[in-house]
């Protein structure tokens, strides 16, 4: 029987009492995670560019 792999990548950002801009930012860090590669987590920062 074949193994099977799964990768996850994620977007974190803090509630900031606008969802809308929450779910922007959540986003834009999970794209951020995904040009890192698999298996990573970024977090939304003030200025607007994910870390790790």
């Amino acid at each position: 029987m074949a193994s099977t792999g799964i990768a996850a990548s994620f977007g974190v950002a803090g509630y900031r009492g606008d969802l809308e801009d929450l779910f922007r930012r959540a986003d834009r860090a999970l794209y951020k995670a995904k040009s890192w590669g698999k298996n990573r987590v970024a977090r939304d920062t003030e200025e607007g560019q994910g870390s790790r």
